[in-house]
């Protein structure tokens, strides 16, 4: 866990206990919020996003795209300013923080598979990534603090109101917490947390759609609940987090899970490592039916998996920013089903995972693209 620990820190994904409680107590509230729901905002996104991608039906590989998409969308809600990945406006220095972002994220995965052994090998594109990514947080973080301070005293009064009403989700939190230390923490959490997670949703869902294109309405998918639908298959199928863990922190029976019916009680104890494998759980036939390795986008219409489908986690600690990651991918879906009338995927191989913290297809988002007709 050395990267996820030095990048995350102490905050809400890597903390436990007392100190997990307030990181979470922090952040409910600004996860609530109407604001970050703000399609003002996804739509200035999507038109940079849109600017970029051929309209004359040629090949283009949407995943870096979309992970430049979702980290400006990202970006701007967290901190007010965009990285300006999709506009050129900042390209060589959000290239290089897009890029730190990655790689930290893909260190924490290789650090969690090689273990202690992990601590013996020095990684300076890690350290150099590491430090970037704080250098440009910590920018942020005084803005914030200072603009909170401002507010507090009425010096912000000459501002413009749409400047003053404009929600940014690090002022917010700055105005609950002076630490800037624990306010860096906080800010690359929901950065990780919202920018790779949520482009490999929508690579994910591209693939799943087009893999099934000759039982697929897309018509019908213009409407939001059947999309929703087409989003929940997607995650099952596809789970964007295969793989998450617990520590047992004092021993435990589970009701079920024992013997070799699986059917009695299971003595799980103290300092047990146990890891939740998505993909094998989200296929199970006892709660999707026989049909469960195929794509139907129909069976959420009647649907009740419970603890069968957990994408986001589950309990006390489930994905605090579950619901922008759904507004996101269904907003950025639903503007591309308008401005496109046919979206046709190349790759018609079986699906091959790319696995890191996240999973998409190791074969990228590649697409043809043809635009609406106009009259």
């Amino acid at each position: 866990m050395r990267a996820a620990f030095r990048v995350l820190a102490n905050d809400i994904f890597a903390a436990d206990g007392e100190h997990w409680q307030t990181s979470r107590a922090l952040f409910r509230p600004s996860f609530a919020r109407d604001e970050i729901h703000d399609i003002e905002r996804f739509e200035t996104h999507f038109q940079n996003f849109l600017h970029l991608l051929p309209t004359d039906g040629s090949m283009v590989d949407l995943q870096a795209f979309l992970d430049r998409l979702t980290m400006d969308t990202a970006t701007d809600l967290l901190f007010g300013t965009s990285t300006g990945s999709l506009t050129g406006e900042s390209d060589e220095e959000a290239a290089k923080f897009c890029e730190s972002v990655k790689y930290s994220l893909w260190a924490i995965f290789r650090d969690l598979n090689v273990g202690l052994q992990a601590r013996m090998l020095p990684d300076w594109t890690y350290y150099k990534a590491r430090r970037h990514i704080y250098t440009t947080v910590d920018r942020y973080v005084r803005i914030a603090l200072e603009s909170n301070a401002k507010a507090t005293i009425g010096e912000n009064s000459a501002c413009k109101p749409d400047q003053r009403k404009r929600y940014i989700l690090l002022n917010h939190l700055a105005e609950r917490n002076k630490d800037p230390i624990e306010l860096r923490d906080h800010a690359i959490s929901a950065l990780l947390g919202g920018t790779e997670t949520t482009a490999n949703l929508l690579s994910n869902l591209l693939y799943a759609l087009d893999f099934d294109i000759t039982t697929l309405d897309r018509e019908r998918m213009k409407d939001a609940i059947y999309l929703s639908y087409c989003i929940n298959e997607s995650l099952r199928l596809h789970p964007v987090v295969p793989l998450t863990g617990r520590w047992c922190n004092k021993d435990t029976i589970l009701p079920r899970g024992g013997d070799p019916d699986e059917a009695h009680p299971l003595l799980v104890p103290q300092g047990t490592a146990i890891y939740l494998a998505f993909y094998p759980m989200h296929r199970r036939k006892d709660i999707f039916g026989d049909d469960a390795d195929t794509f139907r986008p129909e069976r959420w219409a009647t649907l009740k998996p419970g603890w069968g489908f957990v994408p986001f986690g589950g309990g006390p600690r489930i994905c605090i920013g579950q619901q922008f990651a759904l507004a996101e991918a269904t907003y950025t879906m639903l503007r591309m089903l308008q401005t496109y009338e046919r979206i046709e995927a190349i790759d018609d191989k079986p699906w091959v995972e790319n696995i890191a913290v996240t999973a998409n297809s190791a074969s990228g988002c590649k697409v043809y693209l043809h635009a609406a007709s106009t009259n």
